[in-house]
């Protein structure tokens, strides 16, 4: 495993090892212009990709990153090139030692048009005209956020990971809400015996009783603060809804398993992506986004848009998930359609993307190899951009 990566065009080949110093490995920098481009498959088991999914499914142990500039490929695009390799140098974790070589601080340099940036965590930047050292401890000088989640584990590890990376968090986290479909968030509510609610955990049996209660809106609004974030995702749509006493409710592997979902009598149950499904959670997000407004600002409204990674790494190289085992073409899709609708009424929000190549799962995540269990990359990157949204 590698600690120290060095992009340079001063090797000849796509990866080379050092000879001197096994912690360190060169990779070309053309390769990384067509890799951040997204100029073929990004899974595509080539030495390059395989370095990079490596970089970042151990990236809470590389040490440090260094761009050597100081000469690239006439065929590489300069503005383009530096605009991704500053998307690419944001998402990295601020713990790793970021430095920049380039030939001349000018007022084309990608150093320069870091300097005007808002966020940066490069630690060096030299040339053969000027050397600066930005020693930067802590780019947040924010107090903790207070952090509603009303989606999936794909949102919830996202502050994982990002606490296990830092030892400490910026978040409080007020409300975590899983499990639970946007299309069964609002309607008639279900009596039920909660003697036979056999649930042990606290969360998971909340989450249950607000599905059947339809009390997870007002929870939701109680939660919050006036500088509260919200965290929505879509992921428990593959989950299938059921129908009893004109109550519909989430079809979790947690209420399957309870007393109370064995003793149901005359249920019936719609696809997960029955257009009916779909058209209601597209309705009910609308309509517990419209309540969020009125208490907090637009931008803190946040929607992390988890489609299911096709493929995994696993140390040597990438494999594909089962498609129709995990549904993922047609999980996908809905989840398509549900953000488009969602970016035609709120283009105020945000929208928490990540990029395509960081969208592939990881053998080593601690809840096991599942395409809504990404890689370390995945999450430190989407929680930077939490971050950098809440400060700016």
């Amino acid at each position: 495993m590698f600690i120290k990566y060095v992009f340079t065009s001063s090797i000849s080949s796509s990866v080379e090892n050092d000879k001197s110093n096994a912690s360190t490995v060169y990779l070309s920098l053309q390769k990384l212009d067509d890799y951040l481009n997204g100029k073929g498959n990004p899974f595509e088991n080539n030495v390059f990709n395989i370095e990079m999914a490596r970089f970042f499914t151990n990236i809470s142990n590389v040490e440090n990153v260094i761009f050597e500039l100081l000469e690239i490929d006439p065929k590489i695009e300069y503005s383009g090139f530096f605009n991704n390799l500053m998307n690419f140098i944001t998402l990295i974790p601020e713990k790793i030692e970021v430095e920049i070589i380039e030939p001349d601080f000018n007022e084309s340099s990608l150093s320069s048009k870091i300097e005007c940036s808002i966020f940066s965590n490069v630690s060096k930047m030299a040339s053969l005209n000027k050397s600066l050292t930005r020693l930067i401890k802590n780019n947040y000088q924010i107090k903790p956020v207070p952090t509603t989640i009303f989606g999936s584990c794909c949102s919830r590890d996202i502050f994982s990971a990002f606490h296990k990376y830092n030892k400490t968090s910026n978040f409080k986290i007020n409300m975590l809400t899983m499990n639970v479909s946007f299309s069964t968030l609002f309607g008639d509510p279900l009596k039920y015996d909660e003697e036979n609610l056999n649930v042990e955990n606290d969360n998971t049996k909340n989450a249950i009783i607000g599905d059947l209660t339809k009390s997870i809106p007002n929870a939701v609004i109680q939660s919050l603060n006036s500088d509260s974030i919200v965290i929505l995702d879509f992921m428990d749509e593959r989950f299938d809804i059921v129908e009893c006493e004109r109550c519909k409710f989430t079809k979790s592997w947690s209420i399957m398993n309870t007393k109370l979902y064995k003793n149901f009598k005359n249920t019936s149950t719609i696809s997960f992506d029955d257009e009916r499904k779909i058209l209601d959670s597209i309705n009910n997000a609308k309509r517990l986004i419209s309540l969020l407004i009125n208490y907090i600002p637009m931008k803190n409204i946040i929607i992390n848009e988890s489609k299911m990674a096709e493929c995994f790494f696993k140390d040597d190289g990438f494999e594909y998930f089962d498609n129709d085992k995990y549904n993922i073409s047609k999980y996908n899709d809905m989840h398509n359609a549900i953000v488009a609708e969602l970016k035609k009424d709120f283009s105020g929000i945000t929208f928490l993307d990540s990029p395509i190549y960081l969208n592939f799962g990881d053998t080593h995540h601690q809840w096991g190899t599942h395409p809504y269990h990404y890689n370390e990359g995945h999450y430190l990157c989407k929680v930077k951009k939490i971050l950098l949204n809440s400060i700016g």
